[in-house]
């Protein structure tokens, strides 16, 4: 799917609006339970996103972070098997993070913790992070790790759940990150 280009929020808006869009005034963060108005959102089906996520980031011309966001929906909405892509005001990637309002509050980690994590990653690899809500953030590379059991070794130490929950073992998350070039790391 080709858009036009946009290079702020409201341009972003009436474009999407002009391709049959249902436009929200608002994206979700804490699962859906609360609602950030300095921002705007579309709900798609699960399977959609990565699409419709690279067409709206390639029309992207401006200070604007696009993200798929909240996908389980524990609030008053219910968008089951829907995702919500979001489109904000930001600077760069991390900016992801802080509108999602990413943590790891079960590891007494805060957001900014978790930037300070994923920036280590990303002068190491050039990562680009793609997805972020309440507790998980997945990111793709721009270099893969040339030892990938050590890299995976290093995101278990960050992330616990990425194998006690996920893969099972070290080795297997780093034949998992081998295959698929993508990282999903979430904190329950």
């Amino acid at each position: 799917m080709k858009m036009e280009s946009f290079s702020n929020l409201k341009e972003a808006k009436a474009i999407l609006q002009k391709s049959g869009f249902d436009v929200r005034n608002y994206s979700t963060y804490d699962f859906g339970r609360e609602k950030d108005f300095d921002t705007i959102s579309i709900l798609c089906e699960e399977n959609k996103f990565p699409t419709l996520l690279s067409s709206l980031r390639k029309s992207c011309m401006g200070n604007v972070i696009i993200f798929a966001g909240t996908s389980q929906w524990l609030g008053d909405e219910k968008n089951e098997n829907k995702r919500e892509l979001v489109l904000a005001n930001g600077s760069s990637q991390f900016d992801i993070l802080r509108i999602a309002r990413t943590d790891a509050i079960n590891y007494d980690m805060h957001t900014e913790d978790l930037i300070q994590k994923i920036r280590e990653l990303d002068r190491c690899y050039g990562i680009h992070i793609y997805l972020a809500n309440t507790d998980t953030v997945a990111f793709t590379f721009a270099k893969m790790p040339a030892d990938l059991l050590s890299f995976a070794t290093e995101i278990y130490k960050f992330c616990p759940d990425i194998v006690d929950q996920g893969s099972g073992t070290v080795d297997q998350l780093a034949a998992e990150i081998d295959i698929t070039g993508r990282v999903l790391l979430w904190w329950d």
